[in-house]
């Protein structure tokens, strides 16, 4: 607290002294700027759908099947936890792996922590879900957070999915 009151007195005799709203400016956006880690911190501490298992991969081959999942295929959520959009469908994500995770790899992919990953999916903006056949190869993708739509792709995955296994 006593530090805003600082910043504060500083900037009253920054605009009393030279008069230049622009200096003003530069200082609070300045200082705005530089808290902003702070509250990244905080959400990402919050943020439920980041995949541990995901959290420092290097290659596609971490985010396609495993042993005990192979011939599935794998939903990738590429999110940043100081996404908005990415906080508000991550318990929609999260639904759609409890309910379809016995046919689909769901995986969470935090584009901050996995820059080269994000790069070679071509990731450009938050969140993007991309749907990889059993194989890794990308099928579809859905940008943005439409939850109407990525709970229809989800579904007809899973159902393409379970109609696969029966055959």
């Amino acid at each position: 607290m006593p530090s805003n009151i600082f910043f504060l007195i500083m900037i009253k005799n920054l605009f009393t002294n030279f008069c230049s709203p622009f200096v003003v400016l530069a200082l609070v956006l300045f200082a705005s700027c530089s808290g902003g880690s702070k509250q990244s911190e905080k959400d990402s501490v919050s943020t439920p759908a980041v995949d541990t298992a995901v959290a420092a991969a290097s290659s596609s081959s971490s985010l396609v099947a495993n042993d005990s999942t192979a011939a599935r295929p794998t939903v990738i959520d590429f999110f940043a936890t100081w996404c908005g959009p990415c906080r508000q469908i991550a318990p929609l994500f999260d639904k759609l792996k409890s309910e379809y995770g016995d046919v689909i790899n769901f995986k969470s992919v935090d584009v901050d922590l996995n820059e080269d990953l994000a790069r070679q999916y071509n990731i450009e903006a938050m969140p993007t879900f991309i749907i990889l056949d059993a194989e890794g190869k990308e099928v579809t993708r859905l940008v943005g957070a439409d939850p109407q739509e990525l709970a229809k792709l989800v579904s007809s995955v899973a159902q393409s999915a379970k109609d696969d296994k029966s055959k």
